[in-house]
């Protein structure tokens, strides 16, 4: 499975809520045992929220909630993010924004993100579209993909 473990963010205030899912690819490059790559997937995602400059501009922009990838490539941390505003939200086709954060530098690349990212982007947006309110989406269950499961993980900021 590709996408082994859902880290949840802003339930209690503060970035933009979202949700972070932790790719098997270059996993290493968020600790050297399994046990620890997501206590280091969430300590980056922390750092990441906390920066001054590009990388906090881009999780305290207008969006309404936030779709991450973190992976890693040859040895560096990557999150692929995706994100909309509420309007977008509401009008029920969201203009989805992507960016890519490397080692804390938020820029635009050539390529967004992998096929798997985009599909779990894609799904996690259609789940929000679809529910009630922010609140219920970001308490909602993984979508059923065949390429995500494992466990969630509340960041309390």
């Amino acid at each position: 499975m590709p996408f082994k473990d859902r880290l949840v963010v802003g339930l209690g205030g503060g970035p933009i809520p979202g949700k972070f899912y932790f790719h098997t690819n270059g996993r290493d490059a968020y600790g050297m045992y399994e046990s620890s790559q997501v206590m280091g997937a969430m300590e980056h995602l922390r750092e990441a929220l906390r920066q001054t400059g590009e990388p906090r501009e881009l999780f305290y922009k207008d969006w309404e909630f936030m779709v991450g990838a973190m992976w890693g490539d040859r040895g560096q941390r990557v999150m692929d993010v995706f994100g909309a505003t509420e309007k977008e939200i509401l009008s029920g086709n969201p203009e989805i924004e992507g960016w890519v954060v490397r080692e804390g530098v938020a820029r635009r690349e050539k390529g967004i993100s992998c096929l798997e990212g985009l599909g779990l982007a894609v799904a996690e947006f259609r789940l929000r579209v679809n529910s009630d309110s922010l609140l219920a989406y970001l308490q909602a269950d993984m979508p059923k993909l065949p390429f995500v499961s494992g466990d969630t993980h509340v960041i309390r900021m």
